[in-house]
């Protein structure tokens, strides 16, 4: 209660990997609708980002954002206060890091070295009745947060690494810690299932990534003629630009003078941009490097069809948006994909690394009719509306944060 005698306001520790982060827009959303249901956020992550701010928005939240790898003199002493002041819980806690660090690919020292930032979360969660933790090593760190005295936590899966990287042994002892464990699509709750033990399945609660306002955008731009593809990814493996580039130049051998434009950034740039060289395509293909919300718009927008190639995802936020700005998608049946993107309804999937089914998908989208990727579109728009919308989502995990 505060001075006025009225409840005070949910105090929440939102802690995540890495924030904030280009590719990353939907933590930043999240908070901010948690902002605007009267939760005071309190925002922590592992560490910072390596890479160039680009939305001016993040300039202001990593001013906001506390990080729990920020000295090594803090983790120290923060360790070494907890095992002063909570010495069985650090006895405990430090068993556990031990012991499910052997189970684990990371090994035992990269589990001590969690142990470090969860006595540093332990003090930056002071005061917060819940922490809210997403992505794979901020998971960790969160349960042993909570294993050491912390505030209830949850633990958020997004995938598709935390399914790959974890032991049987650190799923069990995570939700041993967690009050629930919420994945971001129907294909993570199924993957959470296979992996735990039963008993623990009534911890799993389905939480899907939203974007802000997905009812209340404004009408869509309409379509340029020209056979313009977007594609916004990270450049990374997973996300298959090496088979998109490959099924573009098949477009343009059969006499389709398709373009791209690829929004995002990543390790894999350098090769990508020979391999663009090397298939013939540096006319073809336009690298626009990171974007902001606004220049992703435009990009859609200046698009007559969106696509996204990957081997591997959770469930991306940029297809999400591109409905909402009323562009149709191209994409891969992987994980949770085929949750939103409905083959024949609201876009064309295909199976990951087949260029030639890309291609064909490709063209009927590029050569569809105006009326027909409107449909498609309008489709998967209402789908996000009623699925993705940022705030009911959180007003969700408000609602289990109580129950919790």
């Amino acid at each position: 209660m505060n001075g006025h005698g009225t409840p005070a306001p949910l105090r929440l520790c939102y802690f995540t990997n890495v924030y904030p982060a280009p590719s990353h827009t939907t933590m930043r959303r999240e908070i901010e609708a948690l902002t605007v249901l009267g939760v005071s956020v309190v925002r922590v992550a592992a560490r910072r980002f390596a890479g160039p701010l680009v939305e001016p928005a993040d300039h202001a939240e990593a001013a906001r954002t506390a990080y729990t790898t920020a000295s090594v003199w803090r983790a120290g002493a923060s360790l070494l206060a907890t095992a002063i002041r909570r010495p069985r819980a650090f006895a405990r806690t430090l068993h556990s890091a031990w012991q499910v660090g052997r189970s684990s690919r990371r090994g035992r020292w990269t589990y001590l070295m969690y142990l470090g930032e969860a006595c540093v979360l332990l003090r930056l969660s002071r005061g917060c009745s819940h922490i809210h933790a997403n992505f794979g090593n901020a998971v960790g760190i969160a349960a042993l947060c909570r294993q050491l005295g912390g505030p209830p936590v949850s633990l958020r899966i997004h995938g598709p690494e935390e399914f790959e990287a974890f032991s049987r042994r650190e799923w069990d002892w995570k939700l041993q810690q967690a009050s629930f464990v919420a994945p971001i699509s129907e294909h993570g709750v199924r993957l959470l299932h296979a992996v735990l033990a039963p008993h623990h399945h009534g911890k799993v609660a389905l939480l899907r990534c939203g974007i802000d306002n997905p009812g209340a955008r404004p009408a869509p731009p309409s379509l340029p003629a020209a056979p313009r593809l977007v594609c916004v990814a990270r450049l990374e493996a997973r996300k298959g630009h090496g088979v998109l580039l490959q099924a573009l130049r098949r477009l343009c051998d059969e006499g389709l003078p398709a373009t791209l434009t690829l929004v995002g950034d990543g390790g894999l740039r350098p090769s990508l941009e020979r391999e663009v060289r090397a298939l013939g395509l540096a006319d073809r293909v336009r690298f626009a490097g990171w974007a902001d919300g606004a220049a992703v718009a435009r990009a859609l927008a200046e698009a007559r069809v969106a696509v996204l190639p990957s081997f591997a995802e959770g469930l991306p936020i940029v297809l999400m948006e591109a409905f909402a700005w009323g562009r149709a998608v191209v994409a891969t049946d992987v994980a949770g994909i085929p949750e939103l993107v409905r083959h024949g309804e609201s876009g064309w999937l295909v199976r990951p690394g087949d260029v030639g089914a890309l291609a064909r998908a490709l063209r009927e989208a590029l050569q569809a009719s105006d009326e027909q990727l409107a449909a498609r579109a309008c489709a998967g728009r209402e789908r996000v509306r009623l699925q993705h919308d940022v705030e009911l989502l959180m007003q969700d995990l408000l609602q289990r944060v109580g129950r919790a």
